[in-house]
Formats: C-alpha cells, sequence, structure tokens
C-alpha cells in the first residue's frame, strides 16, 4: 500500500491554514477587550492624550509621539504619523510667545532666514522640520 505525497500535501496545508485563521481571530478578540481609546471624531483627541504627545514632538520626540499616539488610541500608523506631523509643523506650545510672535513677524516682512534661524534656536527642531514649519506658516500668512 503507497501512499502518495498529495494527500499530506493538501491536509498539511489545510491544517496550517485553519490554526493560521484561528490565531487571528484570537488575537483580535483580546485586543478588542482591552486595549487603546477610540478616537470619535478625526483630528479630536483626548485632553490627556493630545497634552502627552505635544509634550513629546515639542520636545523633538517624534517617534516617542508617534509611539504614545498609537498606543493611547485605535489610531493607524498613517493617521497617526499625519497626527504627529501636523504638531510637529506647528508652533511649540512651549514659553517662547514673544519669541514665536518675532518668527512671525520675520516671515511677513520676507525675512525667513532669520525667522528660520529664530524658530530653530526657540524650537529645538533639525533644520528639515524648522524649514518645513517656516513654509507652512509663510503659507498661511500670505
Amino acid at each position: 500500500m503507497t501512499m502518495t505525497v498529495e494527500p499530506i500535501l493538501v491536509v498539511g496545508i489545510a491544517g496550517f491554514g485553519i490554526g493560521f485563521l484561528l490565531g487571528r481571530l484570537t488575537n483580535a478578540e483580546k485586543r478588542s477587550q482591552s486595549g487603546p481609546i477610540a478616537v470619535q471624531k478625526p483630528g479630536r483627541l483626548p485632553a490627556d492624550v493630545e497634552e502627552r504627545v505635544r509634550a513629546l514632538v515639542d520636545n523633538g520626540h517624534k517617534i516617542g509621539a508617534l509611539k504614545e499616539l498609537r498606543d493611547s488610541t485605535d489610531l493607524g500608523l498613517e493617521e497617526a504619523k499625519n497626527i504627529v506631523d501636523s504638531m510637529a509643523t506647528s508652533l511649540p506650545t512651549n514659553n517662547n510667545g514673544d519669541k514665536m510672535g518675532t518668527v512671525r513677524d520675520l516671515i511677513r516682512n520676507g525675512n525667513k532666514i532669520e525667522a528660520l534661524k529664530l524658530y530653530r534656536e526657540s524650537s529645538g527642531m533639525s533644520l528639515k522640520e524648522a524649514k518645513e514649519a517656516i513654509d507652512k506658516m509663510e503659507r498661511e500668512f500670505g
């Protein structure tokens, strides 16, 4: 009595497929029972989450901010990255209000390089991040 390889292969593949699907279902149930809070409206974060993420972004920790945002909400990677990038290109919420006013005035007067230097100095951002922020402000101010 000779057994062919094909039935064994089919049974093995079917068993693997069933095991894979059961594993996915079990993990999905675990994730839905305990886990991150749901963000109800796009762009609206719970105040405590936004505060923690903003603090990380303002201190130049974009990856940490992204991780905190994803751990605290049910946002996907792309959505969370867009929020963190948006926070990074907006004005920091630290106590540099007078410098930020000066940055705005420099942009309005066409002194983009000086605005970039001051913004970078007060925010601690990289040159690329600061340039993107200044460009965004320039577009907003017209």
